[in-house]
């Protein structure tokens, strides 16, 4: 009787203690709020697995776009990433080739992949999944990320990004089914501050936005 009343006293109280340190957690990170730009150390990498073989990695190594990164209302963040086609490495030059030409990338007739969050859902206190459409080859698709903040300092955010697509849903079938349809992404990116990009820039923008769903509401 002792021990499941001590369960029962005890377990409510570990989720209580549980959600504050979610949440002092996201308060301690509130400093870093503000908009950053995606830098030069930031590595985009993706893998396709092959059904015999080692499969194919790559990297892109152009690419630009910012982050607006409010971690206590994660809801408020967004992202816009814009990665160069052209720039996609493999270390082999006639592989680089192939996946340039419109057997796979077209990078002439699309020489812009492109993705703009549309929502944003806290995991934990440092993670979150972001829901958004990426364009690719002149199609767009609704694509979920997960994100981890791995690091931070001064006026720097480092994170971790990582998910999977289907190339087939973007027109790029050449060597399925011998090669995956699945593409796996796995990203470091160096979020460098912009300057006067600042918490309370990310707080007005959250108070717009948060005005603007009010006024949708009232709409409907």
């Amino acid at each position: 009787m002792k021990s499941r009343f001590a369960v029962r006293c005890v377990a409510p109280a570990l989720i209580v203690l549980a959600i504050g340190a979610g949440a002092a957690r996201a308060d301690d990170l509130s400093g870093l709020a503000g908009r950053y730009a995606i830098g030069t150390g930031t590595n985009v990498a993706f893998s396709v697995a092959a059904s015999v073989g080692p499969g194919i990695s790559g990297r892109f190594t152009g690419f630009s776009g910012t982050i607006d990164f409010d971690p206590v209302h994660a809801e408020r963040s967004s992202v816009t990433f814009d990665v160069n086609a052209a720039s996609v490495t493999t270390g082999i030059a006639l592989l680089d080739g192939v996946l340039r030409s419109d057997a796979a990338f077209n990078a002439d007739a699309y020489p812009v992949i492109s993705f703009r969050s549309t929502a944003v859902q806290r995991t934990g206190p440092a993670s979150a999944d972001i829901e958004g459409l990426m364009t690719l080859r002149g199609q767009t698709v609704p694509e979920r990320f997960s994100v981890d903040l791995t690091g931070h300092g001064g006026d720097s955010a480092e994170f971790r990004v990582t998910g999977t697509l289907m190339r087939t849903a973007f027109g790029m079938t050449a060597g399925f089914p011998a090669f995956s349809d699945k593409v796996v992404l796995n990203l470091s990116v160096d979020g460098r501050r912009l300057s006067g990009a600042r918490q309370d820039d990310a707080r007005q923008d959250g108070a717009r936005q948060d005005g603007a769903r009010q006024d949708g509401a009232r709409q409907g």
